[in-house]
This record gives C-alpha cells, structure tokens and sequence, in this order.
C-alpha cells in the first residue's frame, strides 16, 4: 500500500467512525423519544442512580453536558424530592447531588425502558463484544481528549488543508 492509499484508507476510516458515532446517538435519541424521555434528564437520572453521590460537575464531564443544564435539571428534581444537595464535609465546595427515596423509584420508573433496550442490545452483541467496543471507546476518547489538549487543531488543519 503506498501513502496515497495509506491516506485514503485513513480517512475512510475517519468517515466510518463518524458515521457510526453519529448512527449510535441517533438511535438513542429515537429510542429515547419513543420512550418519552428528555435526553438530557435521562443523562442525569443515570448518573444520578449509577453515581452514588455525583456532584453537577462531575455530571457535567461525564455526559459532556452543559452546566446550565444540568444545574436546571437538579433543581426541578430537588424541587420535586427527587434529589438532595448535600454538602461534603471534607470539601465544602464539593457538594454531592442523591437520589431520595422518592427519587430512585423515579428514577428506576423512567429509565427502566431504557436499560431493557441496553440489556438486550448487550445480550444482542455478547458481552466480550460489549467489553471490547467499550475499551475502544475509551481509547479513542482519551486519544481525542489528548489531541485537544495539544490546542492546535486550528492550525494545523489550515497547514494541513494548504499542504494537499
């Protein structure tokens, strides 16, 4: 393969990976509309039920969620007893959003479609499949993360585009 194909192949890969990121988030977002859940509250009651005392912030880089957001949501369920906001005592700046009583059970109510649908795509796919494509996922995450901390993406794709 000379670096003319080499180059080609990469990018087609580029496009695959895109597309499938892409397929996958939309197909989350009809499963989650065919189940009447908000996308972004769904995020939160996950992270809220899976977290055991997940702070907004923490929230916020999990789910890339815009902190706005995320604030407005633990209001209303606050506000509704679904959520507490404590205060750490180690860390007064670090303060941990639970679930109430009250909350779990809403929490449990509203996502259990959604983790039937999870549990039968993970069965669907086999759980060495799962594992792998979940180990990948992080890979490329961190990959993209360390990519982005290099902050010159701007520049160099303007040399890069100049270059060809």
């Amino acid at each position: 393969m000379n670096d003319n194909e080499a180059e080609q192949r990469r990018e087609e890969l580029i496009v695959r990976m895109g597309r499938a990121i892409s397929q996958i988030n939309g197909v989350y977002a009809k499963a989650e509309k065919l189940m009447g859940l908000n996308p972004y509250v769904s995020k939160v009651l996950y992270a809220l039920l899976f977290g055991n005392g997940i702070t907004q912030s923490e929230i916020c880089d999990a789910y890339e969620m815009p902190k706005q957001t995320v604030n407005n949501i633990v209001k209303r369920l606050v506000e509704k007893g679904f959520a507490e906001v404590r205060c750490d005592e180690a860390n007064r700046k670090s303060k941990p959003v639970v679930l109430t009583e009250d909350g779990y059970a809403f929490a449990d109510h509203v996502l259990a479609p959604m983790l039937l649908f999870e549990k039968r795509v993970l069965s669907d796919m086999g759980e060495e499949s799962y594992t792998k494509l979940i180990a990948l996922l992080e890979e490329e995450a961190g990959a993209i993360e360390r990519a982005l901390a290099q902050g010159r993406l701007r520049e160099d794709a303007a040399r890069e585009v100049w270059v060809v």
